[in-house]
This record gives structure tokens, sequence and C-alpha cells, in this order.
């Protein structure tokens, strides 16, 4: 949680966890068109490598294209894409973690490179998207009474 610039130590609660669940009664028969639910912005961000993404300016692809070569080509120092990665960061918490603290929709922006799909935010993720719904289908199967939209 961040309070005045400072990172103070925060854990999700099982209510929090389960707000949904314990809340049936009073959510019923209600559709998620009804619901307003509390979300994250670019939730793979927490989770971002230093590799330019094929697509990662939104409206701006001769920079991405510039970008994306400099980095793959080495031009692109480990000092600037760290600084470039803080930029882009928007969540410091992993899925399950955001899905913990009561999350329920989940803002995943995924491109095609490299033969898979990755998570972007102008950088790519580390990892491939379908880690990050491995770990969401995972949550959510230990989570019954949850509903998450992507």
């Amino acid at each position: 949680m961040w309070i005045l610039g400072a990172v103070l130590p925060w854990t999700a609660t099982a209510w929090q966890a389960n707000w949904m669940g314990g809340n049936a009664a009073v959510l019923g028969g209600s559709t998620l068109l009804d619901l307003s639910l509390p979300g994250t912005h670019d939730a793979l961000t927490y989770d971002l490598s230093t590799t330019v993404s094929e697509a990662g300016i939104d409206d701006h692809p001769a920079l991405a294209a510039v970008l994306h070569a400099a980095s793959a080509a080495g031009v692109v120092p480990e000092a600037v894409g760290a600084f470039v990665r803080g930029q882009a960061q928007t969540q410091a918490l992993n899925v399950s973690a955001q899905l913990d603290a009561g999350v329920r929709f989940v803002d995943f922006r995924v491109m095609y490179t490299s033969g898979d799909w990755y998570g972007l935010h102008l950088l790519q993720t580390r990892r491939p998207a379908a880690a990050y719904l491995s770990e969401l289908r995972a949550w959510v199967d230990a989570h019954p009474t949850e509903v998450v939209a992507i």
C-alpha cells in the first residue's frame, strides 16, 4: 500500500479474498452488468521484463518499432530498461495477491510475439500470458464463490 510515497506492509484478509461469496445474500440474483467490480489496470505489469514489446506504444507504431529494434540490438542498456520498466509498472502485487485483495476485474493486455502470447505495457512480461492465466485459474478453483472478469 502506498501512503505519502512510503510502502507499508500489507496483507489481504480472508474476507477480501472471498467477498462475493460472503455477500451472496446481498448479491443474490444480480447479473454481472448490475455489479461494480474492483479492478486492476495493466494487471501483469508487476512482472515486466526490459524487452520492448512489438506493439507496446499505443498509437505510435513508428516509435514502438525504433524502441523494439534498439532493445533487440542491445542498444538499450539494462539501466535504461530498468528505468522504463519502473515507469510502465502499474501493479506491485502478483495476480493471486491482486485477487486476494478483492480485485474481480483483471485487465490483461496481451500481444503475440516470438511464437507466444505475452503481457505488455510498453515492455513485455517475463513469462508467456498462459502462465498468468494458469495462476488466475488456480486462484478461481480455490475460491469457487468468486467471479472474475478478464
